[in-house]
């Protein structure tokens, strides 16, 4: 048996076909572009938006100084975003036997973001550069208060994107079919439900809080409501598994550790007045900084991300493993087109490795093979395999 906190190694030719791997590159490939280049975008908008800040007139009262830089910061986050996401949307998801998004989806999408992150950036940064200039101990309360104001984010951001799914009018409905599997898992008040939803594709389940009330729910995508019952059970198990070992919680407490990590960053660059000076062109209680004190912030977290990343993978393995322990192994050409069928990236790089919440399609096949002492011969099926 493998430790779940480590990888297994695995060559994506071994378990994908050379046409799979193909089609995989020309799905990725331009969407990692598409990612980089929104990365590039935000980066160099944040650094004019710092000079631009930096000339604009500073006879505005401190809190209209604050909006205003909010808003830039705001503006400069979600608009590489929403063009690079239309534009991939429209120009690509056709060509994959995708519906492209609603433009109406889209925009009240973004304004919902936009809105949420004008409050955000404005709150955070009006404590932190308020604070600033106000406490002489300003820095013991400054960490905490980011933490908050970023769990705050966090929920909010998952409550906008809960939010963006349902303004797709087909509804979401009870499934009870699967309980029985809940009980074998001893896991209490889960409820089951179908996305009757043509813009969530792919062999997938989401687990959600229930928006009313406690527990959770595990909501099942269309395909994979139709797909084989031995697929649905074993992707059905995979979120209980989540459920049951509070991952969920477990990822809170890290976001939480990295967002002091990122509080502590940010500190340590105000408490020296002369970085400050250097880096944002003002002084460390002028809201004008905002843009930098916004991009620092940006890729402190970038780098400091990599631990959670780290631990999404590790509870991606162990649920797994358990659910191939609750429903046992299912056929390996319907586990191959899982990852298929979802648009996988089925040989990801190294950095995509590092930072993606999943392992690598081709290692979570080669550990299922090892925990069930398949061998893996020269006979190993590479065909595409039955799809669902």
């Amino acid at each position: 048996m493998t430790s779940v906190w480590w990888p297994v190694p695995a060559r994506p030719s071994t378990w994908f076909s050379p046409e799979q791997l193909v089609a995989s590159a020309t799905y990725h490939q331009p969407l990692a572009r598409v990612a980089g280049l929104r990365g590039a975008a935000r980066l160099v908008g944040l650094v004019v938006a710092g000079q631009l800040c930096q000339e604009s007139d500073q006879e505005l009262g401190w809190l209209a100084r604050l909006a205003v830089s909010s808003l830039v910061v705001s503006v400069i986050w979600w608009l590489p975003a929403t063009a690079s996401d239309w534009w991939f949307d429209q120009r690509h998801e056709p060509r994959f036997g995708r519906s492209s998004l609603p433009a109406s989806q889209l925009l009240v999408g973004t304004l919902l973001a936009l809105v949420g992150t004008l409050w955000g950036v404005g709150l955070a940064g009006g404590v932190v550069l308020g604070l600033r200039g106000s406490v002489q101990y300003w820095w013991l309360l400054v960490v905490p208060t980011v933490v908050v104001i970023g769990l705050l984010l966090s929920i909010l951001q998952h409550r906008t994107s809960m939010l963006t799914r349902s303004l797709d009018p087909l509804p979401i409905v009870e499934d009870k079919a699967y309980r029985d599997l809940a009980e074998a898992a001893g896991v209490e008040g889960v409820s089951f439900w179908a996305m009757k939803s043509t813009l969530e594709t792919g062999l997938n389940a989401v687990t959600l809080a229930a928006v009313r009330g406690s527990g959770v729910r595990v909501v099942l995508t269309n395909e994979l409501s139709a797909a084989p019952e031995d697929l649905r059970k074993t992707v059905i198990a995979h979120e209980l598994e989540h459920v049951r070992a509070g991952h969920l919680r477990q990822m809170l407490v890290v976001g939480l550790v990295s967002a002091a990590a990122v509080a502590c960053i940010i500190t340590l660059v105000l408490s020296s007045p002369s970085l400050w000076l250097l880096l944002a062109g003002v002084e460390p209680s002028d809201p004008r900084g905002l843009p930098v004190l916004a991009l620092i912030a940006w890729l402190s977290s970038l780098v400091l991300g990599l631990g959670p990343d780290w631990l999404a993978r590790a509870q991606e393995r162990q649920a797994d493993l358990a659910a191939s322990e609750l429903v046992g192994p299912i056929e390996e050409p319907l586990l191959r087109a899982l990852h298929v069928t979802d648009r996988a990236d089925l040989d990801p790089g190294r950095m995509s490795r590092l930072t993606s919440a999943h392992p690598p399609p081709a290692e979570r096949l080669h550990r299922a093979a090892l925990v069930h002492d398949l061998t893996l011969e020269a006979s190993w099926p590479t065909s595409p395999g039955a799809e669902p």
